[in-house]
């Protein structure tokens, strides 16, 4: 996986646009980041 996460007014989204969660959200925000990563790692 080779992405970025981005903050775009109050919300982190991967570099792509797709959101992941609002910037009140860090820990939501941090198991989402973690849960993709999990997913496509091998």
């Amino acid at each position: 996986m080779c992405d970025q996460v981005v903050c775009q007014g109050e919300v982190f989204r991967w570099a792509g646009g797709g959101p992941i969660g609002p910037i009140t959200d860090i820990v939501g925000v941090a198991d989402r980041i973690t849960f993709v990563l999990r997913e496509v790692t091998p």
